[in-house]
Formats: structure tokens, C-alpha cells, sequence
């Protein structure tokens, strides 16, 4: 299950209920944007093996959950220099709990290219179920903004 964990960089929830992030942070692939054609099954350090349009419904699969939620991590910066782009199943994050718990758990999973998809998505729905849980009000209430008013010393 998703935890957010951020280890070293630490966060706070602050009295007003919002979540105040501390220290640098970047954005880890765990499947990383420079993925390698060799990391595909079947494909081996040959590319040139798969016709072309077995390589589009790759592209096409892999630049559909790349970018999405599910595929990203927050870890320090000098964390995502380290881990770099490797494959995913080598990834090692110092960090302990949560998703690299969660992470490191699954590795093995991440050996095979016909997971990638739904070890991603199903992260993404977890991190999207944790965000309405946790930091969405969905008890259906609206708040009605106070209307602007001006200070006294400013007549109208």
C-alpha cells in the first residue's frame, strides 16, 4: 500500500491540515524516461529483432504511463543522481518504508517489460486513492469564498 514517506526530506502536517514539504526534493522514474530497448523481453541487446510496429505499440505503451503518477517517486536529489537510469529491478533507494518498501518488495516484478503497465498503474491508483483519502475534502461541501471587502480608511 502507498505510504508517503519522504524519509530525510522531512514534512510536516501543520494545525491547518495542509502538508508543508522541508529540503529538496526531485522526481525519480522508477522506470526511467531513458528506458533501454534491451530491458523488453524477447528483445535481448537487439532491437533491430522487434518489426516496427511491435517497437510503436511499445513507444506507444511506455510513453502512455512514463510520465504518470505511478511512475514517479520523490527522493533527494543526490538520491536521484545515484539510482540514475537504471533499470528498475536494480534500483536500490537508501530509504526504508513506504513506497521503496513497497519498491524494493516488487523488484523482481520489475525484471519483466509485460509488468511494466500494471505495476505502474496500480501504484497510480493507489497514490490517487491516498490523495482523496488523506488531502481532498470529498465530504461534498462547498465553502463559499468571504467576499472582499475594503480596509476602513478607504471610503467608497
Amino acid at each position: 500500500m502507498f505510504h508517503p514517506n519522504l524519509h530525510q526530506t522531512s514534512y510536516e502536517r501543520a494545525v491547518t491540515g495542509q502538508w508543508t514539504i522541508k529540503g529538496n526534493i526531485s522526481v525519480e522514474h522508477i522506470l526511467p524516461q531513458d528506458w533501454q530497448w534491451e530491458w523488453i523481453e524477447g528483445v535481448g541487446q537487439v532491437p533491430g529483432k522487434l518489426a516496427d510496429d511491435e517497437k510503436d505499440k511499445w513507444l506507444k505503451e511506455v510513453g502512455a504511463f512514463i510520465n504518470g503518477i505511478g511512475n514517479l517517486l520523490l527522493i533527494t536529489p543526490g538520491e536521484n543522481s545515484s539510482v540514475g537510469n537504471n533499470h528498475p529491478a536494480d534500483k536500490k533507494y537508501i530509504y526504508a518504508g513506504g513506497s521503496y518498501e513497497e519498491h524494493h518488495q516488487n523488484r523482481d516484478e520489475w525484471r519483466s517489460s509485460k509488468k511494466w503497465s500494471n505495476l505502474i498503474r496500480a501504484r497510480g491508483e493507489e497514490i490517487f486513492k491516498f490523495v482523496l483519502d488523506n488531502l481532498v475534502d470529498a465530504s461534498g461541501k462547498t465553502t463559499t469564498a468571504p467576499t472582499p471587502s475594503l480596509p476602513p480608511s478607504i471610503s467608497t
